[in-house]
């Protein structure tokens, strides 16, 4: 129409074909892994050159760690006491496994034929999944997609092609996206804390984890695994599209003739639901190297919370409306060829504004023309076209 622009490109799904029913299937499963994994220095290399860093930079400072850290950190002996942690082999996992499955039937008759086609694609991530936690807090994707083309020879003259698509997804995942976790991994200092305590003589009954953290100041430093099981967020997703389209050959009333008219809907729905709780933070207080007793004391006693809190939606829809109406006439007079179209068109479009409270987020937009071409050529060397 008048607000087309000079030149498409379209795009047509799959149709039946007369005949007798034809079923496809497939079946894909296929192992995911990163293209590539950064390398990281363990502890006992971050603890050197951060003291040469240091020292380089002012020498009246000294090294920030000392040597017998860095030697009792080198043995492994004691993960309590000299934490050692490589962030991004406690949170990933190396690979993961996706699978894809589709169907479709085709076939027809005379009058009528039909194109169907159902799919279904599971997607996961690579975040590691810890008992610790009644929720899956890895990012897992379900995604549902349906197809039902039909074309129904009404008469002679009419065709009535319908379409009809639907796409359905469920996303479930961390409260922190993968990337932030993976940032997090890769900042995070490998010798501060570990990730989690193991319940001393005081927290045997404790319910919540211990998470493992330390101080700058007042703030608190990154535990990217508390950040990655510290809440979840949930999405349900959903396309659906239908489309019908008459087609009227006009040829009784002159040759060339002819009618075409078209009505479609476009939905989408979005709702999401996060819910998080706030970690409870613990660091050494003291430990007894003889017997291997410890003793945590809590960084956060008043603001951690050990159970997920309220869920926070969001809600987000989309509507839109399409009305079109077209008549054509082309005809050939010996070298000359002549074409006329007319076109008129309607549509609305309606935007929800998730939660506000607006008036203006519910207005609809809605849009209104017509337009016309004339085009003619002769002996397909010379063209003129007017619109």
């Amino acid at each position: 129409g008048a607000r087309g622009a000079n030149g498409i490109i379209l795009v047509s799904t799959k149709n039946g074909r007369e005949g007798r029913v034809k079923i496809n299937t497939r079946v894909d499963v296929n192992v995911t892994t990163p293209t590539q994994i950064p390398e990281v220095i363990d502890g006992v290399e971050y603890m050197q050159l951060y003291n040469q860093a240091r020292i380089s930079r002012d020498p009246v400072l000294g090294a920030y760690y000392d040597e017998q850290k860095i030697q009792s950190t080198k043995n492994g002996s004691n993960p309590i006491l000299y934490p050692n942690i490589n962030w991004y082999d406690v949170l990933f996992n190396k690979q993961t496994i996706n699978t894809k499955a589709n169907l479709n039937l085709s076939g027809g008759g005379k009058i009528a034929t039909y194109f169907v086609s159902g799919g279904y694609e599971n997607e996961t991530g690579l975040l590691k999944v810890d008992n610790l936690n009644n929720f899956n807090n890895n990012i897992n994707i379900d995604r549902f997609h349906i197809r039902n083309n039909v074309v129904m020879k009404l008469s002679s003259t009419t065709t009535l092609d319908t379409r009809i698509q639907g796409r359905f997804e469920k996303y479930t995942g961390p409260y922190r996206s993968a990337s932030d976790i993976f940032k997090m991994v890769m900042d995070a200092n490998p010798v501060d804390f570990p990730a989690v305590y193991e319940p001393d003589a005081a927290h045997q009954y404790t319910e919540h984890t211990l998470f493992g953290n330390t101080t700058i100041g007042t703030a608190f430093k990154s535990n990217p695994y508390a950040e990655m099981v510290r809440g979840y967020e949930s999405r349900d997703e959903s396309t659906v599209t239908a489309q019908a389209t008459l087609l009227q050959d006009l040829k009784s009333i002159t040759k060339g003739l002819s009618f075409q008219g078209k009505v479609s809907v476009n939905t989408w729905s979005r709702y999401s639901s996060r819910r998080t709780y706030s970690p409870y933070y613990y660091a050494l207080e003291s430990y007894n190297q003889i017997t291997g007793d410890y003793k945590l004391y809590n960084l956060n006693p008043t603001t951690g919370q050990a159970f997920l809190g309220n869920v926070s939606p969001g809600r987000d829809a989309s509507a839109h409306y399409y009305f079109e109406a077209r008549l054509n006439w082309n005809r050939q007079f010996g070298k000359h060829s002549v074409g006329v179209m007319t076109v008129g068109m309607a549509e609305e479009n309606l935007l929800t504004g998730g939660n506000s409270n607006s008036i203006y987020a519910t207005l609809p937009e809605r849009n209104a023309g017509n337009s016309g071409r004339i085009t003619y050529d002769f002996d397909e060397r010379y063209f003129f076209e007017f619109a």
